[in-house]
């Protein structure tokens, strides 16, 4: 997974449910980077605030005006 964490596998284990675990990890690693780099670059768009995170997206709330700032 995107964030090193390792899956136990018994041998008798459903062979989907363990590849379902290391997509949707990799999945809830990829958008916590997302809301990480989010949080770092805050500055480039004061006015944006996220209100909504959940699976693979991010909700942003931004004046308009600032609506192409906020997409990059």
């Amino acid at each position: 997974m995107l964030g090193g964490r390792r899956v136990a596998v018994e041998p008798d284990q459903f062979y989907r449910a363990k590849a379902n675990y290391v997509i949707n990890g990799t999945g809830g690693d990829g958008l916590k980077r997302a809301l990480v780099l989010l949080w770092d670059r805050r500055a480039e768009c004061p006015t944006a605030e996220p209100v909504l995170a959940v699976h693979d997206e991010v909700v942003l709330e931004v004046p308009e005006a600032d609506a192409e700032r906020a997409r990059t």
